[in-house]
């Protein structure tokens, strides 16, 4: 590769990262709920983007950052096989990070906390791209490998059970 489109790869590089490093930690965040744990994978998720950005054939990079994520989680909970539950998550609010101004007050928090934990893993994850990260269906649907009604018509499902759970 020549040294002019290196340059540019790394340039287009530090405009993916600079646009989606806040989204794609605070994704990673709520599905592993731990700090350390957050900062390992967010690291990977760019590493990976990285060296394979040269032969992305797409346009929206955030979904595929998303998809790189989520890839990564998956494999971190095959190979763990471990459950964290909500506490962790109040250590890191605790910290010094922009997550932080993004989240709800601690009473209200705790409660939301509770309810994701509660939700099967699809159900959490489709929650966490709509709300948290304020993602379009589109770009859901391409993350999850779904189409865009499919990717609707889960959040519907998952907006169902977690009104069930507040109510109660």
């Amino acid at each position: 590769m020549e040294q002019t489109d290196q340059t540019q790869l790394n340039r287009l590089f530090e405009q993916i990262y600079r646009d989606n490093y806040e989204k794609i930690s605070r994704y990673c965040f709520y599905q592993v709920k731990n700090k350390s744990d957050t900062e390992d994978l967010v690291s990977d998720t760019f590493a990976r983007a990285y060296q394979y950005l040269g032969r992305f054939q797409g346009e929206m990079y955030s979904a595929w950052l998303y998809q790189i994520a989520r890839n990564l989680i998956n494999d971190r909970y095959r190979r763990t096989n471990r459950y964290v539950d909500g506490e962790k998550i109040l250590e890191y609010i605790g910290s010094d990070t922009d997550i932080e101004e993004n989240v709800i007050k601690n009473d209200e928090y705790k409660q939301v906390i509770e309810i994701l934990e509660l939700l099967k893993k699809e159900y959490r994850e489709v929650l966490i791209l709509k709300y948290v990260n304020e993602m379009e269906y589109p770009e859901i649907a391409q993350i999850l490998g779904k189409t865009e009604n499919a990717t609707r018509l889960l959040v519907f499902k998952a907006l169902k059970i977690v009104r069930k759970y507040a109510g109660r």
